[in-house]
């Protein structure tokens, strides 16, 4: 019986040659720019970058709210939704595409919709002439999730700040805290001896408090 052998497989190391998959291994994986290339041609990360991205935003957060079980919205009831959303955001400033050359909502939503269409945010599909589905598309449920993740994050600063303000006024509504003598303030340790609070008055002695100072 004859037997042959590849000639690159000669120069392989026995570890490779026991591994498969050492080939496989070895090639780099794709970046995560070259990854996201598709959605970059798409124009997906447009919409939340643009001085509209308060419509889209409010717009995909309420969807979601909104859908049924499956995530789905009627064809009707998404326009209706992004008309609303147009009346939430007065102030927010569209593109000629996005209906920022007329007062009309319908067209304005028209033209939102389809941008959502060309942007990968939205998927739509006919179920017959007249019904028409709208999910939204896998790639921004992630997104609506970390924009309120930072939204929560900066919500929790403010209350942190406010916890802070709050305390700063209690001390200062404190009779004597601003005595210039210092002779009302007051320091506050644990006895050593018994694990009580003890106040003190500097120049006198201390006593058992059985409240905090």
């Amino acid at each position: 019986m004859r037997v042959s052998f590849h000639r690159a497989s000669l120069w392989r190391t026995p570890l490779q040659r026991m591994n498969p998959f050492s080939q496989l291994e070895s090639e780099p994986l794709p970046s995560l720019s070259q990854r996201l290339a598709p959605l970059f041609k798409q124009g997906f990360f447009r919409l939340p970058a643009g001085r509209s991205a308060p419509v889209y935003v409010d717009f995909i957060d309420r969807f979601e709210a909104r859908s049924n079980e499956d995530g789905q919205l009627s064809h009707e009831d998404t326009l209706a939704l992004i008309r609303d959303t147009l009346t939430l955001n007065p102030s927010a400033v569209l593109d000629i595409d996005e209906g920022g050359d007329t007062q009309d909502l319908r067209l304005k939503a028209g033209k939102l919709f389809n941008k959502l269409l060309e942007a990968q945010w939205l998927q739509q599909w006919r179920v017959s002439i007249d019904e028409r589905w709208v999910t939204l598309s896998p790639q921004v449920r992630p997104l609506i999730r970390s924009l309120r993740e930072i939204a929560q994050d900066d919500i929790a600063e403010l209350k942190d700040f406010a916890a802070t303000i709050r305390s700063i006024c209690e001390t200062l509504l404190t009779e004597g805290v601003l005595d210039p003598t210092g002779e009302a303030r007051k320091s506050c340790g644990r006895s050593s001896k018994k694990s009580r609070i003890v106040c003190c008055t500097p120049g006198t002695r201390c006593w058992p408090w059985r409240a905090s100072c």
